[in-house]
């Protein structure tokens, strides 16, 4: 596997205000050519992800039966943790305070819960943690077994198969939408174009069939992971070519020391004994050797304390760059829990997450109101876009017991309101369903509490012997 020089993802540019059926093949076939480094950059992050990585393309000029060649994967650690931290619980479309809008919402999240779309944004959250970008696709559903079946379907799809045109001026709008893929039984590449009126197939530059979408919008939505599109590994991956390299090295060391050449000093063999003499040595398990020869190893190990040093020094570079946490395990007494997630990196990780929840939340938005707007004319419901709000609701080192004091203590203060308590608490993922929910509970018990001093005030739970007892 060759090494590749690799600098993020190129965005594809065309200076076409529209695309329609006059500049589609035209605009296609420019966006295409841009487009193949990107899909050489994508291919080749997804082998180094998979384990496929320029080690084992590794070769000796001296000693070269002995050539290990390890796969320490951090690049799958990386994303790894990358992808789980950032999506450890589902992401909620929660309401954002304007209106209420609970039962439609409910509704909404139930109908993309159906459509598994917990398990499409952790495929999606994968892909631009290992590329730098992602794709998905939203369309009204074909067929619905009734209505309380989803309006709408989505697809993740392939990056390396997938591309959005943007316009070159103010704004850069999208302007077409792009997956291909490659006849089985042909050598022929089928482009699927969408923009946001129109739909084409083209199939050797030529438009095969053409038709009108009633979406309005395009429906291949772009995830950037960052403005450079660089995947979470791709910037550390001279640091990891290097800790393979170590790990090689001191496998070939090992293997090398046991393998040493015994040198005879002082002492010649005969031309017909030298191809029996280390077989007979093993049998014999000795030498006997003339007056004045000598026997030893030609040896030199590895100092495996200096290897062990540089190759904890490269992985620790790799956690900073990256922001991941490290697994040092150091205590002191004065620690507080504060403290720990600062030392660590937990604060690090956290704030790269919500770097990345930026870009995500802008994309979900244009992902989000195609849902509303398929939710609105098929499903008969009625919600804007601005009533809603995204969030994610991370909880990997969440202090639940002083969250809940912090509540409380917001609770007993008359100069906060009860719903902004529940939303700056950060203890719930829908804070507004929570208060909601709250609420609701709280004046049932108040009317519980008001029935029960009514009863006691009139006597009706008076034990029956009480006016005997008088």
């Amino acid at each position: 596997m060759e090494q590749r020089q690799l600098h993020g993802r190129t965005v594809i540019y065309t200076d076409v205000d529209e695309v329609d059926a006059n500049n589609v093949v035209d605009v296609l076939k420019s966006a295409v050519q841009k487009n193949q480094t990107n899909v050489g950059d994508i291919n080749y992050l997804y082998d180094y992800y998979r384990g496929v990585q320029p080690v084992l393309d590794r070769e000796k000029d001296f000693n070269d039966n002995i050539c290990n060649k390890i796969v320490e994967n951090r690049a799958n650690e990386i994303v790894s943790f990358k992808t789980g931290y950032f999506l450890s619980a589902p992401i909620q479309y929660i309401d954002a305070g304007e209106d209420e809008v609970t039962d439609d919402l409910k509704i909404l999240n139930g109908w993309t819960r159906l459509e598994s779309k917990d398990s499409c944004d952790l495929e999606l959250t994968e892909d631009f943690s290992i590329c730098g970008t992602g794709y998905r696709m939203v369309l009204p559903k074909e067929e619905r077994i009734d209505d309380s079946d989803a309006p709408f379907e989505f697809f993740r799809l392939d990056p390396a198969t997938t591309f959005v045109a943007y316009s070159s001026k103010l704004g850069h709008k999208p302007v077409m939408g792009v997956t291909f893929f490659q006849l089985a039984d042909e050598d022929k590449v089928v482009y699927n174009v969408y923009t946001k009126d129109e739909f084409f197939t083209i199939i050797d530059d030529t438009i095969q069939d053409r038709s009108p979408h009633v979406l309005g919008a395009i429906p291949i939505i772009e995830y950037p992971a960052n403005k450079a599109r660089l995947g979470d590994f791709e910037i550390v991956i001279p640091l990891l070519d290097a800790i393979n390299n170590i790990q090689s090295n001191r496998a070939d060391g090992v293997e090398q020391f046991i393998q040493s050449i015994l040198c005879l000093e002082n002492m010649q063999l005969e031309e017909d004994e030298e191809s029996g003499f280390m077989t007979r040595l093993k049998e014999v398990g000795g030498l006997l050797l003339p007056e004045g020869a000598k026997a030893y190893y030609l040896s030199q190990q590895l100092n495996q304390g200096d290897t062990q040093t540089l190759k904890d020094d490269l992985y620790d570079a790799v956690l900073y760059i990256c922001g991941m946490p490290n697994r040092n395990g150091g205590s002191s007494t004065s620690d507080t829990g504060s403290a720990v997630l600062l030392r660590d990196g937990w604060a690090d990780a956290e704030a790269r997450a919500k770097i990345t929840e930026s870009y995500f939340k802008k994309a979900e938005r244009k992902f989000l109101n195609m849902l509303i707007t398929l939710s609105n004319d098929i499903g008969k419901m009625n919600i804007m876009l601005s009533q809603l709000d995204i969030r994610f609701p991370r909880r990997n080192y969440t202090n639940d017991s002083a969250k809940v004091t912090n509540l409380v203590t917001m609770l007993s203060c008359d100069k906060i309101a009860p719903q902004q308590a529940f939303e700056h608490s950060d203890m719930f993922p829908d804070p507004d369903a929570a208060y909601l929910e709250a609420k609701k509970y709280a004046e049932e018990l108040e009317k519980k509490q008001a029935a029960s001093l009514m009863n006691v005030s009139d006597g009706s739970d008076m034990p029956d012997d009480a006016e005997d007892i008088e």
